[in-house]
């Protein structure tokens, strides 16, 4: 966006492009409050300082707008010649004129030119807090003869007791321990009773000494003892005795 300078060095170029212009003082001076001579004045020193590329001063912008606007052409504003000094295009320098003048126009007043735009305020801008107030504090006054001093604290009063660390109990307290198992009978002697393999022995004095072959009933063959292993192997038919 142009500075208020730049903006002040391009209505002057407008207003002085075909030559000096001729400009109807006395409404200015009104517009301005100032005596004709005064008016007459401050145009002399803005057009100097425009022309060295000094800074215009305090209220140029406001005197160049009423001096566009009060100031006769005898041709229409050559917007080549003008482009050309400023460095632009026509249209751009054009269009640059048209909305200088709409926003001139657009203040509503047309003896005073448009107020320079401000800086909008921004959403990040914040309030300023306002700060409290500290009251002050004020101490009580105590007579002379009433004074009263302070014991310090004792250290026994200071210390902070810790708290007691309660003795945790074992989960499997519940658990009851079993005593061992007291001693196993004693077997009883088994010499009275006689092991054997096949029957049991019914306590007769007579050895076990196998099976016997008594043959049939009308033989008179001497009986066979076997043992037991060879009883099996001698393929005695059990049927025959049973």
């Amino acid at each position: 966006m142009p500075t208020e300078e730049e903006n002040i060095q391009y209505l002057y170029l407008v207003l002085t492009h075909n030559g000096t212009p001729t400009i109807n003082w006395p409404p200015i001076s009104t517009a301005l409050s100032l005596s004709p001579g005064a008016t007459s004045k401050r145009w002399s020193r803005l057009k100097k300082a425009v022309e060295e590329g000094k800074p215009a001063g305090k209220g140029s912008y406001e005197l160049l707008w009423l001096c566009v606007k009060h100031s006769s052409r005898d041709k229409a504003l050559d917007w080549k010649t003008i482009a050309a000094q400023c460095g632009t295009t026509s249209g751009a320098a054009s269009k640059r004129y048209s909305r200088m003048k709409q926003a001139w126009e657009k203040e509503g007043s047309s003896d005073s030119p448009p107020a320079t735009p401000k800086k909008a305020a921004t959403k990040t801008d914040k309030a300023a807090t306002p700060k409290r107030k500290r009251a002050s504090a004020t101490k009580p006054k105590m007579n002379g003869g009433d004074k009263f001093q302070f014991e310090p604290a004792s250290d026994a009063e200071d210390e902070i007791e810790s708290p007691k660390k309660r003795a945790r109990k074992p989960k499997n307290s519940n658990i009851k321990i079993k005593s061992e198992p007291e001693g196993l009978p004693t077997p009883e002697d088994s010499s009275e009773y006689t092991a054997f393999q096949g029957f049991t022995s019914q306590g007769n004095d007579y050895a076990f000494q196998g099976f016997g072959d008594e043959g049939g009933e009308d033989e008179k063959e001497d009986e066979t003892f076997y043992e037991s292993n060879e009883y099996a192997e001698a393929g005695v038919n059990e049927s025959e005795y049973f």
